[in-house]
């Protein structure tokens, strides 16, 4: 963020200090009106920041102090309104700030379903005073989907700590999930036309694993088709005129099961097609006993275990779809 009027920055952030060391370590209710210096911010880099936060007096500080650096602040009391927002929200969000313990439930259960309502990962700054207590759940929660970072400090914090931690957390060197903008740029780049993308045909029964594919893909150059089960999937593939190019299947699933649906794709086109396995009942054995098996036009390519983060479906994707999808990927 670009922060202009340096003469102002050494009081300015004295200012920032006295009022946030007041704010968490005094117990008086009625916290001093806080008019920092005022901060020039280029549009274009003002940063999204979600608090969830059901301690109503701590939010508000939180709130305070993120809107005077200029951060654009949204705040949530609980899991469903956090879960609202993200669901409502079609802009970027740059960090999500949360605590643990709440009414509703708690801030690993939230950042648990990040993945079904977010298509990108997002860093996470997570406050609790009890941060001894959960350590074996915050390991856990560093590899949720969704997560790209998970940022920690204990309850109460200094400014310092509290604006370190928010710039920390936003610092992650991993990349961003791609978003509509990042089409536009690759469009511009390579001068593809829509009907060049590679189509790719999602098949599962679970709607909450189909939104996540989904918003994996989202901005992405791939025209994808979408299916509850492997009868309407073959049905699409007996009459449309569109050429699949991948087929990313589940295995369970009511009348045509991902092996039926493999097993007889041929019968309902006359080309090549390659193909990807994604199922929870996944083990060494099933993999090598589908890898196995011939399915006519169909190449399988390889068989994954659910749940699938965002870097391995996107090397599968590429492994399946060599030509089409390495040509951009890479």
């Amino acid at each position: 963020m670009s922060i202009m009027g340096k003469k102002n920055w050494s009081s300015w952030l004295k200012e920032c200090k006295q009022f946030l060391e007041h704010c968490f370590l005094s117990k008086k209710q009625d916290s001093p009106q806080f008019s920092p210096p005022t901060i020039v911010v280029d549009a274009k880099e003002v940063k999204t920041i979600v608090v969830v936060e059901d301690n109503a007096l701590l939010r508000k500080r939180y709130v305070d102090i993120l809107t005077s650096f200029q951060y654009d602040v949204f705040e949530a009391n609980n899991n469903t309104e956090a879960i609202h927002f993200f669901k409502t929200f079609d802009k970027e969000v740059h960090l999500l700030i949360t605590n643990i313990e709440r009414k509703d439930g708690n801030g690993f259960e939230l950042l648990a379903n990040l993945h079904a309502y977010l298509p990108y990962y997002i860093p996470v700054f997570l406050i609790s005073a009890q941060l001894e207590h959960y350590k074996e759940k915050i390991n856990e929660a560093e590899n949720f989907i969704g997560v790209k970072s998970l940022f920690t400090r204990p309850k109460p914090l200094t400014v310092d700590l509290f604006l370190r931690g928010v710039r920390g957390s936003m610092s992650s060197p991993i990349p961003w999930f791609p978003t509509s903008s990042y089409l536009t740029q690759l469009e511009k780049a390579n001068t593809m036309n829509k009907n060049d993308f590679p189509s790719i045909m999602l098949v599962d029964d679970e709607s909450n694993m189909i939104r996540l594919y989904e918003k994996m893909l989202f901005g992405l150059p791939y025209n994808v088709f979408t299916f509850k089960e492997g009868y309407s999937a073959l049905e699409f593939l007996g009459s449309s005129p569109i050429q699949i190019d991948l087929i990313i299947t589940n295995i369970k699933m009511p009348l045509v099961d991902g092996y039926d649906l493999l097993r007889r794709t041929h019968e309902f086109i006359n080309y090549p097609i390659s193909a990807l396995v994604i199922t929870a009942l996944f083990t060494p054995d099933l993999k090598h006993n589908y890898m196995s098996r011939n399915y006519e036009l169909v190449t399988l390519v390889d068989v994954l275990s659910k749940p699938i983060d965002y870097f391995t479906f996107h090397q599968a994707i590429c492994n399946a779809l060599p030509i089409k999808a390495s040509s951009w990927m890479n």
